[in-house]
C-alpha cells in the first residue's frame, strides 16, 4: 500500500504543503549566514542558475551580503546594415555564479532559497570549493581579454576530440568536444565528468588545449 493510499489524498497534500512550507522557512532563514565575514584567502563556491539569469541572481545574492563573482568577457562583433558594431561584454561563465560564502549546509540551504538557483556544483551537502588562487586567475585573465570572443587561439578542435581543460574551474579535467570549432575563436562546448555525472558546459576555445 503507498503511503498516501494509507492516510488518504487529502492528508497526503496537507503533509506536504507543510513539509515544503518548513523546507522554505529553513532556507530562508540560511540567508542570514551568507554575510558572514570570512579570510581573505577562503574558498568560492559555484552556484548553477538559469542559463541568462546569472547577473540577476548574483546582485540578489549580493544584496544579502556574500560577496558574488560574475566573471565578463567582450562578446562577439556583430554587423548591422554593413557596419561592425563594437563587442559588448556579456557573462562569461554561462549558468554559473561565484559565491564567497561558509560551506556549511545553512549556508547552502540559504543559497537555493533563491529563485533562479538550481543547484550548487557538487551539491548543496558536500558544495566543491574553488580556491581563492583559482579565481584570482580566473579574474585576471577574464580582464586582461584571454577568454573575449574574437581572440584567436593557436588550436582547432572536432566534434568527439579529447581535450584538456586547462584553465578556469574546471582546470585539470578532461573533456570530449561536443561542437566543433574550426575557426580558433570563440567557445566550444565540451562535457565533462564531474562528481559521478558527464555535465555539457561552455567553454571559450582558450581554455582548452589538445591531448
Amino acid at each position: 500500500m503507498r503511503f498516501d493510499e494509507h492516510i488518504g489524498g487529502g492528508e497526503t497534500v496537507i503533509f506536504r504543503e507543510k513539509f515544503e512550507d518548513r523546507m522554505r522557512r529553513i532556507r530562508m532563514a540560511g540567508r542570514a549566514v551568507l554575510g558572514q565575514a570570512l579570510p581573505d584567502d577562503a574558498p568560492w563556491y559555484v552556484l548553477c542558475v538559469q542559463t541568462g539569469r546569472e547577473q540577476e541572481t548574483g546582485e540578489a545574492v549580493r544584496d544579502c551580503g556574500a560577496e558574488v563573482l560574475v566573471p565578463m568577457r567582450k562578446g562577439k562583433q556583430r554587423k548591422r546594415r554593413g557596419r561592425i558594431l563594437p563587442a559588448v561584454d556579456e557573462v562569461l561563465m554561462v549558468g554559473y555564479v561565484l559565491v564567497r560564502t561558509a560551506g556549511t549546509a545553512e549556508a547552502m540551504s540559504g543559497l537555493m532559497s533563491f529563485e533562479r538557483v538550481v543547484g550548487v556544483l557538487g551539491g548543496w551537502e558536500r558544495p566543491f570549493p574553488v580556491s581563492a588562487g583559482r579565481v584570482q586567475d580566473l579574474i585576471g585573465k577574464a580582464s586582461g581579454g584571454r577568454y573575449d570572443w574574437d581572440r584567436e587561439c593557436s588550436i582547432t578542435v572536432r566534434a568527439g576530440e579529447l581535450v584538456r581543460i586547462s584553465e578556469g574551474l574546471f582546470g585539470g579535467n578532461d573533456a570530449v568536444v561536443i561542437t566543433p570549432n574550426g575557426q580558433g575563436k570563440g567557445d566550444v562546448v565540451v562535457e565533462v565528468e564531474m562528481f559521478g555525472q558527464k555535465t555539457p558546459v561552455i567553454l571559450p576555445l582558450a581554455m582548452l588545449e589538445k591531448l
